[in-house]
C-alpha cells in the first residue's frame, strides 16, 4: 500500500499543542508528513520550521504583527511549490489553509482542523472582517472542517459551513499521564488529540 502524503500547516509556540499531537499520530502510523510550523504572535520562538521531502529548514522571523500572516502565507506557497502531490493538507486555522487553495490541483483533501473560533481575533474591525471572509472562503472549499467545541461548530455553520463536512473533536486530557505527572507538576494540563 502506498504511503499517504500529508502536509501539516500550523501556527505554534514553544508549548506543544494539538498540531504536535497530530504530527506524532501521523508519524506513528507511517504517514509521509511535510510540515510548516510558523510562530504565533506571542511566541518567544521566532522562526518558521519547514520540513519537505525529508529536508528541514529553519527560517528566523522578525515580529511584524498582522504582516506576519502575509509572510507565513508566502513561505507556505514556496513550501507547497516544492512538495510532492498531497493526499491530505491539514491547516490548523483558516489562515493556515489559505495558501493551499492555490494548490488544489495537487491536494486531494483539504482539512481545516481549527482549534478555536473567534470573530474578534484582532484589535482592528477591518482585520476582523478580512479574517471572517478568509474563514468563510475556507469553510466553502475545505473537504472537512474539524472544530474542538460544539460552539465553534455552530459559529462556523452560521458562516456557511455545510454540516455534512463538519466534525467536532474535543481536546482531551490523558488522565493516565496527568496522574503520573501531577506529583511533580501539579498545574500542568496534558492534552492529547482524539482521532
Amino acid at each position: 500500500m502506498p504511503k499517504t502524503n500529508v502536509f501539516l500547516s500550523s501556527h505554534t509556540t514553544e508549548v506543544e499543542g494539538v498540531a504536535h499531537r497530530l504530527l506524532e499520530y501521523l508519524n506513528q502510523y507511517g504517514y509521509t508528513v511535510s510540515l510548516i510550523f510558523d510562530p504565533l504572535e506571542a511566541s518567544r520562538q521566532r522562526y518558521t520550521k519547514i520540513k519537505v521531502r525529508n529536508r528541514t529548514i529553519i527560517i528566523p522571523r522578525p515580529r511584524l504583527g498582522f504582516l506576519d500572516y502575509i509572510g507565513d502565507s508566502l513561505v507556505t506557497v514556496i513550501a507547497l511549490l516544492f512538495s510532492s502531490p498531497l493526499d491530505i493538507y491539514v491547516g490548523m486555522s483558516a489562515m493556515d489553509c489559505l495558501s493551499a487553495l492555490l494548490f488544489r490541483y495537487k491536494i486531494k483533501k483539504l482539512i481545516l482542523y481549527a482549534s478555536d473560533f473567534s470573530a474578534n481575533r484582532f484589535g482592528s474591525s477591518f482585520l476582523n472582517a478580512l479574517y471572517l471572509q478568509i474563514e468563510k472562503l475556507i469553510l466553502k472549499r475545505a473537504d472537512l472542517v474539524i472544530s474542538n467545541t460544539d460552539a465553534a461548530e455552530v459559529a462556523r455553520k452560521e458562516l456557511g459551513l455545510d454540516p455534512s463536512r463538519s466534525q467536532v473533536i474535543p481536546n482531551g486530557v490523558d488522565t493516565t499521564i496527568s496522574k503520573q505527572l501531577t506529583h511533580h507538576f501539579p498545574i500542568v494540563p496534558w492534552y492529547i488529540l482524539a482521532i
